[in-house]
């Protein structure tokens, strides 16, 4: 009988704007144990929080090449829309963390 590999479940690191949507993903973490594997900082924040976990912080950093998404949980507001091209440019250098993969 062959043998049955296990698959790996995708990892995905959540950043969060406030408590409510901390609640949620912890919420999602609980219910969805069995097919993903979250991770989300303790300390509220988004786009400048994220980069500096995965720069300064070494539980970050060492798995950032086996992250599979990186998620940001927060409210849209107009007074907003000019930070999106930091946020852009956050989002590109953490791409860059990732893993190559061959085709």
């Amino acid at each position: 009988m062959p043998r049955q590999l296990k698959c790996k479940k995708p990892y995905i690191v959540v950043f969060c704007e406030g408590e409510s949507e901390q609640a949620y993903i912890d919420f999602l973490k609980k219910e969805f144990k069995d097919v993903v594997s979250i991770k989300r900082p303790n300390s509220t924040g988004l786009f400048d929080e994220a980069d500096s976990k995965f720069k300064k912080d070494k539980s970050y950093r060492d798995y950032a090449e086996v992250t599979d998404e990186i998620w940001f949980f927060f409210d849209v507001e107009t007074k907003g829309i000019q930070e999106w091209e930091y946020r852009l440019k956050i989002i590109k250098r953490l791409r860059s963390l990732r893993k190559k993969t061959r085709h």
